[in-house]
C-alpha cells in the first residue's frame, strides 16, 4: 500500500475513533466518563502505525493535522444547518400564535 494512503487511512481511523469514542454519552453518561481511559488505548495503535510509516518526526502532527483540516471544512456546515433549523423553528412557532 502507499505511504500517501496508508496515512490517509489511518488518519481516517483516529478521527473516527474519537468521534465514536464522544458519542458513548449517548448510551450512559458513565460511558462517556470511562471512554477517556479506553480511547487512549486504542488510539495508541494508530499513533504506532503512523510512526512505522513516519520514521522521525511528524506522526502526531499529521494525525492531528487531518483532524483540523476536517473540522474547518465542517465548521461552515454546521453554522449553515443551525441557521436553517432557526428559520424553520421561526416558522413553526410563528404558525402557532
Amino acid at each position: 500500500m502507499k505511504p500517501i494512503l496508508k496515512l490517509i487511512l489511518l488518519a481516517a481511523a483516529y478521527l473516527l475513533t474519537y468521534v465514536l469514542g464522544s458519542c458513548t454519552g449517548l448510551i450512559h453518561p458513565a460511558c462517556y466518563a470511562y471512554v477517556g481511559a479506553i480511547l487512549p488505548l486504542l488510539t495508541a495503535f494508530i499513533y504506532l502505525l503512523t510512526c512505522t510509516t513516519i520514521r522521525g518526526f511528524g506522526a502526531a502532527t499529521v494525525l492531528n493535522g487531518f483532524v483540523f483540516v476536517i473540522l474547518v471544512l465542517t465548521i461552515p456546515v454546521s453554522i449553515l444547518a443551525m441557521r436553517l433549523a432557526e428559520r424553520s423553528l421561526k416558522k413553526q412557532t410563528e404558525g402557532l400564535k
